[in-house]
């Protein structure tokens, strides 16, 4: 039997109950400089981890698993370094796009995986494309962000 289909649905509501949190601590002004931290580490755990099993299946590329991983260590080590001169930056418009289209990419590879019980296709190779620049995108804008925050701009 096939683990696919159940580790779409665990990923799901994983992936909703991370949204969840974020809207309700929105939507209840209770959004702390600690849980902008934390959920951000949430979602590289959920999705880091989740991508790794997908390449030990060879569902995905070891350049993508190993870009995002890369992109998300120089992102944090922007954040810890201005969080030292006391700034914590949290997610933007991209960063959040990059995570729903990683979400969006693991979400689809899941499904056909757990459908067809075969690789992604073009359509598949397409969205992790789409993710990877994102990706990249998004660590450039964090960089950026954080050099202008530490030359005091």
């Amino acid at each position: 039997m096939r683990i696919y289909p159940v580790a779409l649905l665990i990923f799901i509501v994983a992936s909703l109950s991370d949204y969840l949190d974020g809207y309700l601590a929105r939507k209840l002004g209770m959004v702390t400089d600690v849980g902008k931290v934390l959920d951000q580490i949430a979602d590289k755990v959920l999705i880091t981890s989740t991508l790794i099993v997908l390449m030990d299946l060879n569902l995905v590329g070891m350049w993508y698993v190993l870009g995002i991983v890369l992109r998300d260590m120089i992102v944090n080590a922007t954040r810890t370094m201005c969080a030292y001169k006391g700034v914590i930056i949290s997610a933007d418009k991209l960063g959040k796009s990059k995570t729903v289209s990683q979400i969006v990419v693991i979400v689809y590879i899941l499904s056909v995986a757990s459908i067809f019980k075969g690789y992604p296709g073009v359509f598949g190779i397409i969205l992790i494309w789409i993710s990877f620049l994102l990706t990249i995108l998004s660590g450039l804008n964090y960089v950026i962000s954080g050099f202008r925050i530490l030359k005091g701009e």
